[in-house]
């Protein structure tokens, strides 16, 4: 089952809100927690703002520098959960963790929640 616009939307505009309140509680400003991750500030202000998608690569290194787990990141919504509950998150640490390969975890991510997230 895919995820409506409207669903993916909410789904984007909850987890920036869940990576802005992880960020925040570790004490880590917007600047340094971009840099860490190898990516431009104004770019990860639109990751926490909801308005563009955080790469599945990038999202596990943000959970292991806060020491949080993917779980707690992810909306706890109805758009946030695939048909199996926690199967985002799951697939997201165990492309992490090299127990799936890149590619096929990608794909596995994208039928999830209806976008294509290789490109």
């Amino acid at each position: 089952m895919q995820m409506t616009k409207e669903e993916l939307s909410t789904f984007r505009l909850e987890l920036g809100d869940n990576i802005r309140a992880a960020r925040k509680t570790a004490g880590i400003s917007q600047m340094d927690m971009a840099k860490f991750l190898n990516v431009n500030r104004p770019t990860y202000s639109k990751i926490e703002r909801g308005e563009t998608a955080m790469r599945v690569e990038v999202l596990a290194e943000f959970c292991e520098a806060l020491g949080c787990d993917v779980d707690s990141i992810m909306p706890k919504t109805s758009a946030g959960k695939a048909k199996d509950e926690g199967s985002i998150a799951a697939s997201v640490r165990q492309i992490y963790r090299g127990q799936i390969v890149l590619e096929k975890g990608i794909r596995r991510l994208s039928g999830l929640i209806g976008v294509n997230l290789g490109e």
